[in-house]
């Protein structure tokens, strides 16, 4: 039993590993070689060149971070990286509630919809993740 579950927290940490890195390389690709497109996704046109040059610094941060979770995702799937996942589950939650609240108060259709979406569904991988952690003894996976 111990190895399902063990098998099945892997399987649903790997798969919201690589959704993350994805997403994030997506992002940071996208603002880094075409930041103004980028941003009239998200109803912002005719962005100042200092907004850009903002937006690039994020990309590559954005790229920074999906090449650190590439690596530590075998760190994140032992008891040590628990942590980690948690912190993760979080702070997509909040991302979501965020960018709903942006999207409730200026609804302008689709923009930005895919990215709550998308923080949403880490949220939901990230929690699922841990959740067989819980059910094993004294949470030693």
């Amino acid at each position: 039993m111990s190895r399902d579950v063990d098998s099945n927290r892997q399987s649903t940490l790997d798969s919201a590993i690589q959704a993350n890195v994805v997403l994030l390389v997506l992002l940071g690709a996208t603002s880094l070689l075409a930041p103004a497109w980028f941003l009239r996704g998200f109803s912002v046109a005719d962005a100042p060149f200092a907004v850009l040059g903002v937006v690039r610094v994020y990309s590559v941060l954005a790229l920074a971070l999906a090449s650190l979770l590439w690596t530590a995702r075998h760190w994140m799937a032992s008891a040590a990286g628990r942590s980690g996942v948690r912190g993760l589950a979080v702070a997509y939650g909040a991302g979501t509630a965020i960018l709903f609240m942006q999207q409730w108060s200026v609804w302008y259709g689709m923009s930005g919809l895919a990215l709550l979406l998308s923080c949403l569904i880490l949220t939901v991988s990230y929690t699922l993740a841990l959740r067989p952690l819980r059910e094993t003894p004294a949470g030693v996976a």
